[in-house]
């Protein structure tokens, strides 16, 4: 098996990554043409999701002998996709800028980011931006916000220029399903067993159940449901338990 044309990425990283996805081609093994197939897909995945959108992956078979094979993996990788810019659609309650400030791995190429690979377009780190954005709206009560897949605007910078010296761009829009604004009713609390049910009696017992509410002091009824005030009041009941050596600790909200 051999891999011809990578550059930017390994031939150590693209067998890491067969290997992540379970797709065997080795030497030795039963030539299987499914199985070659895969990995061609798992290996254009790859290029995608660390921003080189314009890779191209194909494959030849050789003849060695006759009952030998060569496989041939052929990359083109392209070049990688700047950003462009990045707007959203459904943002009614939070700005654009404030969501892109909240994206911390994706970022539009600017002269001052010149150096910096967050102007690339990743899936993978445009995942990890979705939970941030979520973050923002579920910290302003919109618990059930929905952040859909990205629309990608990929196109030419300069169509002019040989094939080798072609630039990319890409606009992404966000869309974003706001749903409606949550306020805090009541916090109760209540000890559950090992099945996660609801242990009877389901009062807690190794700290009075007052006490533990006191963590929750900016989510008074009628308050905005903010995820990260109930984040902060759990991150305390957790110091206070495992001081006093309860390791185990869990709490589902």
């Amino acid at each position: 098996v051999d891999f011809v044309g990578n550059k930017k990425l390994s031939t150590s990283q693209i067998k890491d990554r067969l290997k992540e996805a379970k797709v065997t081609v080795r030497a030795g093994a039963p030539l299987s043409l499914r199985d070659v197939a895969r990995a061609r897909s798992t290996i254009a995945d790859y290029y995608v999701e660390q921003g080189f959108r314009s890779a191209s992956v194909d494959y030849r078979i050789d003849d060695i002998s006759k009952t030998e094979k060569k496989v041939v993996f052929l990359i083109d990788e392209g070049d990688k996709v700047k950003i462009e810019s990045i707007s959203f659609t459904g943002n009614t309650a939070v700005s654009a800028q404030a969501l892109r400030n909240a994206m911390h791995k994706t970022k539009v190429a600017t002269f001052w980011r010149i150096l910096s690979d967050d102007t690339v377009y990743n899936q993978a780190s445009y995942e990890a931006d979705v939970e941030s954005m979520k973050g923002l709206y579920q910290s302003k009560g919109y618990k059930d916000v929905v952040v859909k897949d990205p629309i990608l605007d990929v196109y030419i910078t300069n169509p002019t220029a040989k094939p080798t010296k072609i630039k990319r761009r890409v606009r992404i829009t966000v869309p974003i399903v706001q749903g409606e604004v949550f306020y805090t009713n009541t916090i109760t609390i209540a000890r559950i067993e090992q099945n996660g049910q609801v242990a009877d009696p389901p009062e807690v017992s190794v700290y009075p159940g007052g006490l533990l509410l006191k963590q929750f002091p900016e989510l008074p009824p009628g308050s905005i449901l903010n995820r990260d005030h109930i984040v902060e009041g759990l991150s305390a009941i957790e110091a206070m338990y495992k001081s006093r050596g309860y390791i185990y600790w869990f709490a589902d909200p």
